[in-house]
């Protein structure tokens, strides 16, 4: 499996934030909240963070197929893609929910470290040049 480098950097993004919030989540529970339960919290960040990192991998996949397709079919691919990741949250997110040795606040902030992922890398230059090359290259193909 062949990911670009934005989607590379997006995962090591989601994997620094779930060790940062699980070692924050771990000393907010010894210091304020005693009856804060760290374990639960911990593996629904971690829940979370893998959502988050098959999202992204998904969205690697959905991006690179759609630029080898008319725009059509391009269109209708995107929405179902976008379609099923949603699905995805919300299967994942009702997991949580009835299951009492998952915290669904730890998987909700586990999911949004898709969010500090992609706010974080977009600084970075080369993503930005690398998926204009891609786009073009696209457009070269199909012309």
């Amino acid at each position: 499996m062949k990911l670009s480098g934005a989607a590379k950097k997006m995962i090591v993004v989601i994997g620094i934030s779930f060790a940062v919030i699980s070692a924050a989540g771990f000393v907010a529970q010894a210091l304020y909240f005693p009856e804060f339960q760290p374990l639960p919290f911990a593996i629904g960040v971690l829940l979370g963070c893998m959502l988050s990192a098959l999202k992204v991998i998904l969205l690697d996949r959905t991006v690179s197929k759609a630029l080898t397709l008319e725009a059509a079919d391009a269109k209708n691919y995107i929405g179902i893609q976008v379609f099923a990741r949603f699905i995805l949250t919300g299967v994942v997110l009702a997991t949580a929910a009835i299951n009492d040795y998952v915290s669904l606040w730890g998987t909700a902030v586990g999911i949004l470290t898709l969010q500090v992922a992609a706010v974080s890398i977009r600084n970075y230059k080369d993503v930005d040049e690398q998926a204009i090359s891609q786009i073009n290259e696209s457009n070269e193909i199909k012309g």
